[in-house]
């Protein structure tokens, strides 16, 4: 693994999985499909996190919204 992707060493698909379901359904079946669409999970993650850490500025209904569309 490249020195730049040993930080997600500690994400698995089980804790994306659950931030997501912290915020709400939509947003954790919005990961959900993600980590589906690759050959591998490991390679949604760095998607995963990115949305997700955008998610934490916007609140969790507009997030709901968000996912909903994104969907």
């Amino acid at each position: 693994m490249p020195s730049s992707h040993h930080r997600y060493t500690e994400w698995t698909s089980d804790r994306s999985r659950q931030w997501g379901a912290s915020i709400g359904p939509q947003t954790e079946g919005l990961i959900n499909s993600i980590l589906a669409s690759r050959p591998h999970p490991e390679q949604g993650f760095r998607t995963c996190l990115g949305i997700l850490r955008l998610y934490r500025d916007i609140g969790c209904e507009r997030a709901e919204t968000v996912s909903r569309a994104g969907s």
